[in-house]
C-alpha cells in the first residue's frame, strides 16, 4: 500500500521538493521552537500553548512530506498549496473546533480570508474569535479586526 507521502511525490512534486528542502534546513525546529516564533504576537496566554500546539499538528498533517517542520512565517499558499478556502476549511475550522471556540455569534460578511497568509495570521484570527466568545448578539468580524 502506498502512503500519502509517496503519492504526493508524484501528484505534487514541486511542493514535496520545497517542503523536503525546508525540512532539511529546519532539523532543529520542533514544537517548542515553533511556539517561540509567536512570542512577538499578541496571543492570549490561555490559548497560546493549546492553539500553537494544535496548529503545529494541523500543519504537519497537511504537509506533503513526513516529519515536516512548520515555521510561523511560512506562506500557507507557497508552502502548503492552500488557498483561502483550504485555510478556512482545513486549518481554521478544525483549530477552532479543537479549541472549543464557536463562530455562531460572528458575521464574517466582508472579511477576506485571503488576508490569512501565515500561521501567525491563523492564530491572530483565532484570537479574535476567542475574544468574541462572550459578546452578545451577532458581531461583524470586520469591525472586530480594527
Amino acid at each position: 500500500m502506498i502512503d500519502k507521502f509517496t503519492l504526493y511525490r508524484f501528484t505534487a512534486p514541486f511542493r514535496s521538493r520545497l517542503q523536503n528542502r525546508l525540512r532539511r534546513e529546519r532539523l532543529n525546529i520542533d514544537a517548542d521552537v515553533f511556539a517561540r516564533g509567536f512570542e512577538d504576537s499578541r496571543i492570549d496566554p490561555g490559548l497560546q500553548a493549546d492553539g500553537i500546539w494544535l496548529l503545529w499538528e494541523l500543519l504537519r498533517e497537511a504537509a506533503f512530506i513526513s516529519d515536516f517542520r512548520p515555521d510561523p512565517d511560512d506562506s500557507l499558499s507557497a508552502v502548503y498549496a492552500m488557498g483561502p478556502e483550504e485555510v478556512r476549511d482545513d486549518v481554521i475550522e478544525p483549530l477552532l473546533a479543537k479549541l472549543g471556540l464557536s463562530t455562531s455569534g460572528i458575521d464574517f460578511t466582508g472579511f477576506d480570508f485571503s488576508s490569512i497568509v501565515t500561521p501567525k495570521d491563523v492564530l491572530a484570527f483565532v484570537m479574535k474569535v476567542a475574544d468574541a466568545q462572550n459578546g452578545k448578539g451577532k458581531r461583524r468580524f470586520v469591525d472586530m479586526a480594527k
